[in-house]
């Protein structure tokens, strides 16, 4: 068996892409030079997409997420429940501020994939696919009709 004596780095690089926007970013032992946030599903993105979500909220929206999500309402004190539930504004406030600094994940409603405020690719083809009359195959052997390699397909799909 080897020993190594002195310094040993045991840290390993890792990547990181938004799955809102697509930016990449190599970094070591998952720090970036952005912060990036997760959803409950794994959706991975830079923390300004939910940011940007969070500050369209209103005070009644907060307030239906602290008391209808049931990761935000366990950690509620009854008083604090009480007085969110009156519509407290100022106790709304603090407990969504103090709950959203603190979590490991976003809920699913503020997570732009989620929330299907950005529908990726896959989703649009799979419905296009479960949708249309013709099967996958079909569409497959069109497609290889009409263009001769994916260079020819790639210019005929430009819009």
């Amino acid at each position: 068996m080897k020993v190594r004596s002195g310094f040993v780095s045991n840290s390993s690089s890792s990547s990181f892409v938004c799955s809102v926007c697509d930016y990449v970013e190599t970094g070591y032992d998952g720090q970036y030079s952005i912060p990036t946030t997760y959803c409950r599903r794994g959706h991975e993105m830079c923390s300004e997409h939910i940011d940007n979500l969070i500050s369209k909220l209103t005070l009644e929206d907060k307030k239906q997420l602290l008391l209808e999500d049931n990761y935000f309402s366990e950690d509620l004190r009854d008083e604090e429940k009480a007085l969110i539930e009156k519509g407290n504004s100022f106790a709304i406030e603090d407990a969504f501020e103090k709950l959203t600094e603190y979590w490991d994940e976003a809920p699913e409603s503020l997570c732009p994939i989620c929330s299907l405020g950005i529908i990726g690719d896959w989703a649009v083809l799979k419905y296009l696919l479960k949708s249309d009359t013709r099967t996958r195959e079909d569409i497959e052997k069109e497609i290889r009709s009409k263009y001769k390699c994916l260079d020819d397909l790639h210019k005929g799909l430009e819009v």
